[in-house]
C-alpha cells in the first residue's frame, strides 16, 4: 500500500503542473502507466478514447512494417523480431514508435515536463497539427 501512496513533493509537483496546464487552457489525463500508455496517449489524442489503444498500437506495427526501409537503421537486432515483440501490449516502446506514430497521424507530438516551461515538440516535422 505504502508504494502506491504519492509523496507530498509528488503531489506538488502534480498540482503545479496541473495548474500551469490550466493556465494555457490545456488539461492533464490520467494514462495507465504501463506497456501501452505511449499508445493510450496517443488514441486520446487523436482518436478521443485511450481504449482504442490496440489499434493504434497494431496500426503502428503495420505502418513499421510497411516503412521498413525508412526505421529499420533505427532498429537493434533484427526487425522481424522486432515488430514481433512490440506487438505485445506488455512492451514498452520509445522513440522510434512515436516518430511512426506522428508520420501516421501527420501531428507533431509536444512534451510538456516542467511547470511554466514550454512544450517539447519530440517528434518536430513541421505538422499543422499538434498534439500536446
Amino acid at each position: 500500500m505504502e508504494g502506491s501512496m504519492k509523496s507530498n513533493e509528488e503531489k506538488g509537483a502534480e498540482k503545479l503542473m496541473d495548474d500551469y496546464l490550466k493556465s494555457i487552457g490545456l488539461h492533464r489525463k490520467k494514462i495507465a502507466k504501463d506497456g501501452s500508455c505511449l499508445f493510450r496517449a496517443v488514441a486520446e489524442q487523436v482518436l478521443h478514447c485511450q481504449s482504442l489503444h490496440t489499434k493504434v498500437r497494431a496500426k503502428c506495427v503495420e505502418f513499421l512494417k510497411e516503412n521498413r526501409e525508412s526505421y529499420e537503421a533505427f532498429i537493434e537486432g533484427d526487425f522481424e523480431e522486432y515488430l514481433f515483440k512490440i506487438q505485445d501490449p506488455q512492451q514498452w516502446v520509445g522513440e522510434v514508435e512515436i516518430n511512426a506514430l506522428a508520420v501516421m497521424y501527420k501531428r507533431d507530438f509536444l512534451i510538456f515536463q516542467e511547470p511554466g516551461k514550454q512544450a517539447v515538440n519530440i517528434t518536430d516535422n513541421n505538422f499543422k497539427d499538434k498534439s500536446p
